[in-house]
């Protein structure tokens, strides 16, 4: 977000983004209500991501200059994350053991980004609840946990091709998430 990105995909500008939103939102002064922003999720996944020591250091410089751009008026919302790769360990594995330390590191990942939200003064939508990530229970009796089936309904990672496995959210997701967002609006 800082840096920018050397690839560039349809709809996505070159250059930093972060950039991009500071001059967006200095531009719409008085038109913005609030800030969404997910952020973090690459730099544990992505091989040279930096992990939650590049988290630490960029996301209060991103707060910091994000604040300045929207004003001290406008709230700015992190997120916390749901576990987008449970339905591929417990299909792999059907280990419970592995599903609780899964459930565990998206929880102390969450964690880490509540800190800096909160040392910043912005709120964290509740995504990880919202997606029933720490419910391992078995709901329907079908021997799949309920937070697995809750992100295969909720995302495209259970899906078959093209349009699937894949990460992101659905539309259903997206409105779960939204709903979240929206509860965290002070």
């Amino acid at each position: 977000m800082i840096e920018g990105t050397p690839w560039c995909g349809p709809n996505i500008t070159p250059g930093s983004q972060l950039a991009q939103a500071r001059a967006f939102l200095e531009t719409h002064q008085g038109e913005v209500a609030f800030v969404t922003i997910n952020i973090g999720g690459n730099d544990v996944i992505a091989p040279d991501g930096g992990g939650g020591a590049a988290i630490q250091a960029n996301l209060p410089v991103i707060l910091g200059q994000l604040r300045e751009a929207a004003g001290p008026d406008i709230p700015i919302i992190g997120m916390s994350y749901y576990h987008p790769f449970l339905p591929d360990l417990w299909f792999g594995t059907q280990d419970m053991g592995a599903l609780h330390a899964a459930v565990h590191a998206i929880l102390s990942f969450n964690d880490l980004l509540a800190s800096i939200y909160d040392a910043a003064g912005d709120p964290v939508a509740d995504v990880d609840s919202a997606f029933s990530t720490t419910d391992v229970g078995d709901a329907n009796g079908d021997g799949v946990p309920d937070n697995v089936e809750r992100v295969c309904a909720l995302t495209w990672e259970c899906t078959s091709p093209p349009h699937g496995p894949d990460r992101h959210p659905n539309t259903t997701g997206y409105s779960v998430m939204a709903h979240a967002f929206e509860q965290a609006l002070p």
